[in-house]
């Protein structure tokens, strides 16, 4: 409920929490998850942050892994943040960023050997708004990008420093339906098939 506060450490190696189903972080309250010193989280789905007014926060660090089988959502209709960080690693299938529009997501991966790779889509700002960055080599791997998918839906994203990449295996699109904006600074690197701006 509204208020309310919860929070879940899974920390050092050998430490893990498994789910079958869906983890939800920060639902109406506050919900925090902090994945540390090679712990591991699994499920089937995950969403951060996903009523309005809910606010989630997850980081995931230190050579832990969160491992989910379907998909993620950062920021549904609250407001969700995920830091991969000092050799952290994510993976899903598809992955949707500020997905309605009172979602809010934003995703940071830092550090060299901090990983989040999501083998379907990636969407930066669906309804909602939706912030990517990946610095000082941190790596996002992705089947396609699409920043700003639907209208009044805002994107934005930032590769930057030596090794920082966004490698997408099919196209990117900046503007697809919305407003969206890629910068990639200092180094950084985004690779994609085709590349689409203001579809």
């Amino acid at each position: 409920d509204a208020g309310s506060i919860g929070r879940v450490f899974v920390h050092d190696a050998g430490s893990r929490w498994d789910n079958a189903g869906t983890i939800q972080v920060g639902i109406d309250g506050l919900g925090q998850l902090s994945v540390w010193g090679a712990g591991a989280v699994s499920s089937l789905e995950g969403t951060i942050g996903s009523n309005a007014g809910g606010k989630g926060v997850v980081s995931v660090a230190d050579g832990s892994s969160w491992t989910m089988t379907d998909g993620l959502v950062v920021g549904s209709d609250g407001d969700g943040t995920l830091t991969i960080s000092q050799g952290g690693q994510v993976s899903n299938m598809a992955a949707i960023l500020g997905r309605n529009a009172t979602g809010k997501g934003t995703v940071t991966v830092k550090d060299a050997g901090s990983l989040w790779a999501s083998s379907n889509s990636l969407i930066i700002g669906s309804k909602g708004e939706g912030s990517l960055f990946a610095l000082d080599g941190g790596q996002v791997k992705s089947l396609r990008g699409r920043v700003a998918a639907e209208k009044d839906g805002l994107g934005h994203v930032v590769v930057q420093g030596v090794g920082s990449r966004w490698d997408n295996a099919q196209t990117l699109t900046v503007g697809v339906n919305g407003n969206g904006e890629m910068a990639v600074l200092q180094g950084g690197v985004v690779t994609n098939t085709g590349g689409r701006i203001g579809d």
